[in-house]
């Protein structure tokens, strides 16, 4: 650490430390460097949770496409409009009857979006996914903080997926 001596003595003792103005530049350069760094951080806090969200469904809707294939059941994806929750059930059949229950596990099988995106231009509530490998068509979208939207399209055919983005 640098610290420079004062050139005056009181009682034969020399006086060290740092003026008044040395203290109040630092104090501004720091002001300056925090005011440069602090609006950037925000954008890269922004984009990674807009792109950790995107890559989330992505994983859900790649495994509801593949699990069908492997387990051969039907699945389907739960779009909650109000909720703004995705969720992923397999069809169950039981005394002949054929319903669906949600999937529960370590696995992330449920998503919900976070309070500055909203859900739009969605076709369908429910997307099913076949064990032949193809689903029903389906389209939604996602407007983060009405700035950027990134458009999801289910084309129904063998492990399709098509992701936009747009600002």
């Amino acid at each position: 650490m640098l610290t420079l001596k004062m050139a005056h003595s009181t009682n034969g003792r020399t006086l060290t430390g740092f003026t008044l103005i040395e203290i109040l530049l630092v104090v501004l350069l720091i002001s300056i460097f925090t005011g440069l760094v602090i609006p950037r951080v925000g954008v890269l806090f922004f984009n990674y949770e807009l792109h950790s969200t995107i890559e989330k469904i992505e994983k859900l809707i790649h495994y509801a496409q593949q699990s069908p294939v492997l387990d051969g059941t039907v699945y389907k994806m739960s779009i909650e409009r109000e909720e703004k929750r995705f969720s992923l059930f397999s069809q169950q059949k039981q005394d002949k009857k054929e319903e669906f229950e949600k999937i529960t596990g370590k696995g992330s099988f449920s998503i919900r979006l976070p309070k500055n995106m909203e859900l739009s231009d969605l076709t369908s509530d429910e997307i099913f996914f076949f064990p032949d490998g193809s689903s029903t068509i389906a389209q939604f979208s996602i407007c983060y903080n009405n700035d950027q939207t990134v458009s999801f399209t289910i084309p129904g055919y063998l492990f399709g997926l098509k992701v936009t983005f747009r600002e």
